[in-house]
């Protein structure tokens, strides 16, 4: 009987043990609803404060110790309206940029000629407008200036229809475009297009063409070959092969070349008395005198021709030429020159 007394006592303990902690734990679950409403409904009336001038108070609501906060209508149609008169602000700016938009490209077409000289002879443009013709290059938008009657003779010179520095090939609006530049500058040249779309021109301007850097070519190897007779061989029989063998050749070649066009027989002239003195740097050596006679017999050579006293031909061509050196082909001293 004791030890069921003592059982009793010590369930009612436990009971009343749990009775207790479930009486705080609903305790301090209701002190922290009420410290959540009262921070809910400061927030409320902070906020419904802030828009008392545009919308009436919100209504709250207690319920189990929480609030439960309603939503206005006007806000959120002050809001939609906000939002709409914002992305209607947007458009019209898109609208502005987009109408500015080919105002600017406009302006990037605009483009200046870069080049102050002519691409073609390297010397100043014009100053009359009339004179100059502008090319947009097609590959790269860049636009450039011609002199147009230097133009017109490189083309109908050259057969060569297209851009001298790109060589991006005319169109024939170009073409048309170069004529009626010509045309406004007062010359009287042919039509650049008229002589691309004529093939009896094309093919006469390119056998002459390939004639003339037939034989200037010829000429060179002539040239080659005195340089290679002076260094190589005795004074007596280089003398000798150089004026009956390599001079009356090259003679002729040279009268056919100047013929044909003087000034590019001209020009290849002095590259052929240069190559006969060497480089600056490393000069041939002169052992004997004779390249010295050469370059002298070659001055007698080009004046003859230009003065129109040199058409014969042969080794009594080149003794004719004699007259115009300031020394005779073959001499003697003590230094054994010839």
């Amino acid at each position: 009987m004791y030890t069921r007394a003592i059982a009793s006592a010590a369930t009612a303990n436990s009971r009343e043990l749990r009775s207790r902690s479930k009486r705080r734990e609903v305790s301090s679950s209701r002190n922290v609803g009420s410290s959540s409403g009262s921070s809910v409904t400061r927030n409320s009336n902070n906020s419904s404060s802030s828009s008392s001038s545009t919308a009436p108070k919100a209504i709250t609501k207690k319920k189990r110790g929480f609030m439960e906060i309603s939503s206005v209508t006007e806000s959120s149609s002050s809001s939609s309206s906000s939002s709409s008169s914002s992305s209607s602000r947007l458009n019209t700016s898109n609208s502005i940029d987009n109408t500015q938009a080919p105002q600017l490209k406009q302006k990037k077409q605009k483009v200046q000629p870069l080049n102050k000289l002519c691409p073609i002879m390297m010397d100043a443009l014009p100053r009359k407008k009339s004179s100059i013709w502008k090319y947009i290059r097609p590959h790269c938008h860049v636009q450039v200036a011609f002199n147009i009657e230097t133009l017109v003779d490189y083309i109908l010179k050259s057969g060569d229809f297209s851009d001298p520095e790109t060589r991006v090939e005319f169109s024939e609006e170009n073409l048309r475009g170069i004529d009626q530049a010509a045309k406004d500058a007062g010359l009287k040249k042919e039509s650049v297009l008229e002589a691309k779309n004529n093939p009896q021109f094309t093919a006469d301007l390119n056998f002459r063409r390939d004639a003339l850097e037939g034989i200037e070519r010829c000429a060179g190897d002539s040239m080659a070959d005195i340089l290679n007779t002076i260094e190589n061989q005795n004074p007596d029989e280089a003398q000798m092969q150089i004026f009956m063998q390599h001079l009356p050749l090259f003679h002729d070649m040279y009268r056919q070349l100047h013929e044909a066009d003087s000034a590019y027989a001209n020009a290849c002239m002095e590259h052929w008395k240069k190559f006969m003195t060497g480089p600056p740097n490393k000069p041939h050596q002169d052992r004997h005198g004779l390249i010295r006679v050469v370059q002298q017999l070659l001055n007698g050579i080009q004046r003859s021709i230009n003065l129109g006293t040199g058409a014969g031909t042969g080794a009594g061509a080149v003794a004719g030429n004699w007259g115009f050196m300031e020394d005779g082909f073959m001499h003697s001293d003590n230094e054994g020159d010839y």
